[in-house]
């Protein structure tokens, strides 16, 4: 039997009362989803590296660029929009040295708020309401960085828990409900092997969240550069290598991978391996500007660095990453 509800002066189906057709349904939407450069608009996205891979300062500087209506590592992040920054680890005379010296470069004319050991958590309702009324006051096309969720999340927080994951993405998602772009720093897994929601660390709950990743990786902690892959659901893998300024503390992308290190050659394999070893000349694809002599000559130190394995021989040659040699054949008795 059809259940009702009672109204005062009639009576109607519970689905009458609840959801919409698809008709309405769709034409509640504006259109194709949008962007905020590299992340959807409006979305929740995982900025995510290990300690020290500059994924704080990147987050900063995506939502300073975004509230100058700039760009982000070359990419255009459109019109600008509101930036507030949920600053939850670092002290306040570091997060104020890296402000400054980025709105040396980076002008915002769009307010930018930052909310700093403010008592703020997601699993506290009076706190969080406050963040919430800050960005409605600010509009539905605010850029909100929260840096991190451990931090965010307050004492006893067990990021393997889904109860408590699910108090986190709660608080997250009511952002997203008035309109908000949240990025969510984040740590990927210790021993996590692969990309996107594999590297995320703690309840699968995130990856289910989240509209996709943007990780930071530094080969070394001697070199101030490295990679960003940033892998949305619904869109294109993308693959930036980055430079570090230590005066300006901006990150600006590299104009070739290559000039980087050899181990971005291994970030490339290992975000484009699906299973069959890749060709060179796919790998080269990557590189733009290099000559085939040039990134076959880099191709083989990285081999040789036991960075990326060469399967097979002659035409039929591919390469791996070193991890999942396990399962696509073994490492060569000879580098290339």
């Amino acid at each position: 039997m059809v259940a009702r509800i009672a109204e005062v002066g009639r009576e109607r189906t519970l689905a009458d009362a609840i959801g919409l057709e698809l008709g309405p349904f769709l034409a509640t939407g504006e259109g194709p989803v949008r962007w905020c450069g590299p992340i959807v608009d409006g979305g929740l996205a995982a900025f995510l590296g290990r300690p020290e891979s500059f994924k704080s300062m990147a987050v900063v500087q995506f939502g300073l660029a975004a509230a100058a209506g700039g760009s982000w590592l070359g990419i255009e992040l459109g019109e600008p929009r509101p930036f507030v920054y949920l600053a939850a680890e670092k002290s306040a005379a570091t997060i104020r040295d890296r402000l400054a010296r980025m709105t040396e470069r980076i002008r915002p004319v769009a307010p930018v708020r930052i909310v700093h050991r403010a008592g703020v958590t997601f699993g506290d309702r009076a706190s969080w309401d406050r963040v919430v009324e800050l960005v409605t006051e600010y509009g539905p096309r605010t850029f909100v960085a929260g840096d991190t969720i451990a931090s965010l999340a307050g004492p006893g927080f067990d990021e393997n828990s889904g109860r408590d994951m699910a108090t986190v993405l709660a608080a997250l998602r009511r952002l997203g409900d008035v309109g908000a772009t949240v990025a969510a720093v984040h740590h990927p897994a210790k021993h996590g092997e692969g990309t996107g929601g594999i590297r995320l660390r703690g309840h699968s709950s995130l990856w289910g969240e989240v509209d996709g990743t943007v990780e930071f990786t530094r080969p070394d902690r001697a070199v101030e550069a490295g990679m960003v892959r940033i892998e949305p659901k619904d869109g294109d893998l993308r693959l930036i290598a980055f430079r570090w300024d230590r005066e300006t503390f901006l990150l600006e992308p590299e104009a070739g991978l290559l000039a980087v290190t050899p181990s971005t050659i291994a970030e490339v394999v290992d975000a484009l391996y699906a299973g069959q070893p890749l060709s060179a000349d796919r790998i080269r694809a990557e590189f733009p500007g290099h000559g085939r002599s040039a990134f076959l000559d880099r191709l083989r130190d990285t081999v040789t660095a036991g960075l990326v394995a060469r399967i097979g021989g002659g035409r039929t040659s591919g390469y791996v990453p070193v991890p999942r040699i396990g399962r696509a054949g073994r490492i060569p008795d000879e580098p290339v």
